[in-house]
């Protein structure tokens, strides 16, 4: 299930590596590394409107119907109704 915070500033072993991204008013496309339903909620609330899965289907085929399966619940728990609603919904420090 993902989490209700979701910090976007990267991190090194010495803090902070670079500020949050700014709000942006072009379509955002998520694209790498995504494997899990956590991964895709990241990249919506982080601003993503669509989410674009790759390499995960060479070792999990199935990847796609099922973290599309598991989507409606996820974003129940966020107490939305739609991807729409919580596109960019993360809260970001300060």
């Amino acid at each position: 299930m993902p989490s209700n915070s979701i910090s976007l500033a990267p991190t090194s072993p010495a803090g902070p590596t670079s500020p949050p991204a700014r709000k942006v008013s072009i379509p955002i496309i998520g694209v790498g590394g995504i494997t899990t339903l956590d991964d895709v909620m990241e990249f919506l609330v982080a601003g993503a409107s669509a989410v674009q899965l790759g390499t995960v289907h060479f070792f999990d085929p199935t990847s796609s119907m099922r973290l599309l399966d598991a989507l409606p619940e996820a974003i129940a728990s966020l107490n939305a109704k739609s991807v729409r609603e919580i596109v960019g919904s993360v809260k970001l420090p300060g």
